[in-house]
């Protein structure tokens, strides 16, 4: 069984993607702020259950979703897939996400079933797709912060 940690500061939206990813066979973790996210991380890492993934809101409280992948990729030395997700779109936050180490960066806002499809190729080693948010139906669309 695959391991991921969502990071979401908005409970709405980490309640409705532990709904949509953890019908897949997939344990989720979830958290509301970074402080959180490290340590989760690191009670992981200590009792040998590692995360496949991370999920991490760019701006959550404590610890931004940036600091939390410079912690572990510098602190940690760990290249587990890290994905940045930001309603930042300006490219300095691809640029940050990348600096910090993040494997991937996702926009918001985004369609729920296209975020499960990415979750669902990154934990089985397909290659990465461009992430697209033309022909959203406003309906399903997430925008939170």
């Amino acid at each position: 069984m695959k391991r991921i940690l969502l990071a979401e500061d908005d409970p709405d939206i980490l309640y409705m993607l532990q709904k949509l990813l953890c019908s897949e066979a997939i344990t989720c973790d979830a958290v509301l702020d970074g402080q959180a996210a490290i340590s989760a991380y690191d009670k992981a890492v200590y009792e040998d259950r590692p995360y496949d993934l991370l999920t991490l809101d760019a701006a959550m409280p404590l610890k931004t979703g940036y600091e939390v992948t410079e912690y572990i990729r510098k602190k940690r030395s760990d290249d587990v897939p890290i994905v940045i997700v930001t309603a930042h779109t300006e490219p300095l936050a691809k640029a940050h996400a990348d600096y910090a180490g993040a494997t991937d960066w996702w926009p918001k806002p985004f369609e729920p079933h296209e975020f499960k499809r990415r979750v669902l190729d990154i934990l089985s080693g397909k290659p990465r797709q461009e992430w697209s948010t033309s022909g959203l139906s406003k309906r399903d669309e997430v925008s939170h912060g």
